[in-house]
């Protein structure tokens, strides 16, 4: 999967966890925007299982924009 592709999947995780429609996702919306703490967890965890992948317990502080959600998978999965 290219990082295109992932950036679609990821919009797309984002849009349904966070209920946004999908044309308004943007990678570089800040997360205190976009979503609360519960509900940035829960895309965590939505994302961990979508992906297959185990995240850090420390990376939900690291998150400053919904992009630093799509980097997180990314490294993840190499």
């Amino acid at each position: 999967m290219d990082q295109s592709q992932l950036e679609d999947q990821m919009k797309a995780l984002i849009a349904q966890h966070l209920d946004m429609p999908l044309d308004t996702v943007d990678l570089e919306m800040s997360v205190e925007e976009a979503a609360n703490s519960l509900e940035l967890s829960t895309l965590m965890f939505a994302a961990e299982k979508e992906f297959g992948i185990a995240l850090p317990d420390t990376a939900i502080g690291r998150l400053r924009i919904l992009g630093d959600l799509v980097e997180l998978v990314r490294e993840a999965r190499s």
